[in-house]
């Protein structure tokens, strides 16, 4: 009886025991239905919060665990319900969070431009959010990851460059500002080295 007064509650009190009895993945799913179906018919931002948490947990939890084999880690399964939260609350309280913790598991599979993406957002949709300065420095260092995979990719050179720069003018007293100098340093002089050579060869 999906229409009926009872429906929300039992849909509540079913995600909670999957919950409670670790089914992540369906206590997820169940709390999403909520969402998707009960709108105003529950307490919102404690299902976010809770699919917050599930979706945190996953991300962190090894995959394959077996008695004394470790697993393997498998952040990339987090993404799709990091993107259902991001949906359900666009300005929600958890979103910046959540594009956050987006970009660090694509980081995490060496999906740089990806990560870039959701850093990007983070950090230009929630610019007062803890989470804007964390997103600016994985961005950077995603970007020259990028470069240093292409170390010919002048546009790479610059990208990386730039994101470094734009670091160090946003976030002036990070703990990260030594080694985003040096890594700016390390870029200047590869651009140098480049542009040299280029006019070493039209010379």
């Amino acid at each position: 009886w999906p229409n009926s007064p009872e429906a929300p509650l039992a849909q509540l009190y079913y995600a909670r025991e999957m919950e409670r009895t670790r089914k992540l993945e369906k206590a997820f799913d169940a709390y999403q239905h909520l969402v998707e179906h009960y709108v105003g018919r529950f307490d919102f931002n404690d299902v976010l919060a809770r699919q917050m948490r599930i979706a945190k947990e996953i991300m962190e939890t090894r995959k394959g665990k077996f008695l004394f084999i470790p697993g393997f880690d498998a952040p990339e399964r987090a993404i799709p319900l990091f993107e259902k939260i991001v949906a359900s609350a666009p300005e929600g309280e958890h979103t910046a969070e959540a594009y956050y913790l987006i970009g660090l598991a694509h980081q995490r599979t060496y999906e740089y431009d990806l990560a870039i993406d959701a850093f990007f957002n983070a950090l230009n949709r929630f610019p007062q959010s803890e989470f804007a300065g964390k997103a600016a420095y994985a961005q950077a260092k995603c970007h020259i990851q990028v470069s240093d995979d292409s170390p010919n990719d002048a546009r790479a050179l610059d990208t990386a460059s730039a994101a470094c720069t734009l670091f160090l003018q946003r976030y002036p007293d990070s703990d990260h500002r030594a080694e985003i100098e040096a890594s700016l340093v390390r870029l200047q002089e590869q651009r140098e080295a480049a542009a040299f050579a280029r006019a070493r060869y039209y010379d």
